[in-house]
């Protein structure tokens, strides 16, 4: 896949403690991301880079990875609650899910391919029906999530994509992500407008 040409990454992170925004990608090389209102409530760019040092970040929504690569992926994690880092071999194809509203810290060092997707919040509600959050978890593969994670990077090359198509693949997406990796809370669905990324 190409390197987009005068494209920056739309990924806002910020300091949990400072809520200043944080470059945390030493050197990226963007591939694709999404544009446009077919995109509403769901954010993906894809690429490469040369290692990633994030403490204690916070994202505005649910934030998702995947390992694009054909190789295992070394990372260390650390969650709010951890003090010490620990070690994640990440799979190709496979998932690190973090859910919104929670902070968390992510190193690596040498060369990835990744794609990333953030996921409004509301959005989730509203295709869900209720109020979901995600449950964080690593190393996750799910055939069914990659299938249309996949189906969703391949229509952000697809310039004649149709709105609906990638409406309805977003859709489905959300959907499988929130039944098969989140839980129901208790609460209505919040009346507010979603993002546009």
């Amino acid at each position: 896949m190409p390197k987009c040409v005068n494209a920056e990454s739309k990924v806002s992170f910020q300091s949990r403690k400072t809520k200043k925004p944080i470059t945390t990608l030493q050197r990226i090389d963007l591939h694709a991301q999404s544009r446009g209102p077919k995109w509403l409530g769901l954010h993906i760019e894809t690429g490469t880079a040369e290692g990633w040092d994030g403490n204690d970040l916070m994202v505005n929504g649910h934030f998702l990875t995947m390992n694009m690569a054909a190789e295992p992926l070394a990372l260390e994690l650390r969650d709010n609650n951890q003090l010490n880092w620990s070690e994640d071999i990440r799979q190709p194809g496979a998932f690190w899910i973090h859910p919104e509203g929670s902070p968390f810290s992510l190193r690596h060092h040498g060369h990835s391919k990744w794609a990333i997707a953030i996921i409004d919040g509301k959005f989730m509600d509203s295709v869900l029906g209720g109020h979901y959050q995600l449950i964080p978890g690593t190393n996750i593969t799910n055939p069914i999530l990659e299938y249309l994670f996949k189906a969703l990077i391949e229509k952000l090359q697809d310039k004649n994509a149709l709105a609906p198509m990638t409406q309805s693949l977003t859709r489905s997406f959300v959907m499988a992500l929130g039944l098969r990796q989140g839980r129901r809370i208790a609460g209505a669905v919040p009346k507010t407008l979603l993002t546009q990324f």
